[in-house]
């Protein structure tokens, strides 16, 4: 077992803490996962889970659906001043190179999986261009050459006349205005 080598060691919580408190920090910090409150799933039988965290003593003030539905105040709201404004941060944050922040860059290599690869919908682009009326299916071979006109940002007007005259070349219907 994983935490077999693990010391005894007793939490010691302070006085000044309520009980409801005290059981929760216990019941979180449970080493067994299956036995922790919050963890797992709820069954016919036994509530887990979140269930089980909101049901936890320490809450029983709580109004979980006044929340869930934003009815209840923030139990405090910090003073912006403007958008740029990193007052109520950590100066220890604020003060990092942004060479520290920064996320590494996502490999190429994932990229070169995906090359060439492309999938249109039908029923996507006839909702996009407002062709709900056309009956008959457009020609799929017509496709990259129609996302390639949105892909480049031409006209809209262009791309409905692109798709109408290939519709009405496989339906024998003319819907051009």
């Amino acid at each position: 077992m994983l935490l077999s080598g693990c010391s005894p060691w007793q939490l010691q919580l302070p006085g000044w803490l309520s009980g409801e408190a005290h059981s929760l920090i216990k019941c979180l910090l449970e080493r067994n996962v299956s036995k922790r409150l919050g963890g797992g799933k709820s069954s016919m039988f036994v509530v887990r889970g979140v269930q089980a965290l909101k049901r936890h003593p320490f809450f029983k003030t709580v109004n979980w659906d006044e929340i869930e539905n934003l009815r209840v105040p923030p139990p405090m709201v910090p003073t912006v001043h403007h958008e740029a404004d990193t007052s109520n941060f950590d100066k220890k944050f604020t003060d990092m190179p942004a060479s520290d922040l920064m996320c590494d860059p996502v490999v190429d290599e994932d990229d070169r999986l995906f090359r060439g690869f492309s999938f249109y919908r039908q029923e996507s682009l006839k909702d996009l261009m407002g062709l709900a009326s056309v009956q008959s299916p457009v020609n799929t071979d017509l496709l990259p050459t129609i996302a390639s006109l949105v892909a480049t940002g031409d006209d809209i007007k262009d791309i409905n006349d692109a798709i109408a005259t290939a519709a009405s070349k496989q339906s024998g219907i003319s819907i051009l205005s």
